[in-house]
């Protein structure tokens, strides 16, 4: 049920947030399961409760 609540919840916020479909059931699915993100799309670095990392920002051994 919180699933579909966070689905809703960045669908109504998309207008506000550069964010498709796809991306926000991702982003949802990830703040459900307290996941963080890979990504280097940053669209996602305004959403409230979702945890990011970017792999850019990961030093190369």
């Amino acid at each position: 049920m919180a699933y579909t609540g966070n689905c809703k919840t960045m669908r109504k916020n998309q207008t506000r947030q550069k964010i498709n479909t796809p991306g926000a059931i991702i982003a949802a699915t990830a703040i459900e399961h307290n996941l963080t993100l890979i990504t280097s799309d940053r669209d996602f670095d305004n959403i409230k409760g979702l945890s990011i990392l970017h792999p850019e920002s990961l030093s190369m051994l």
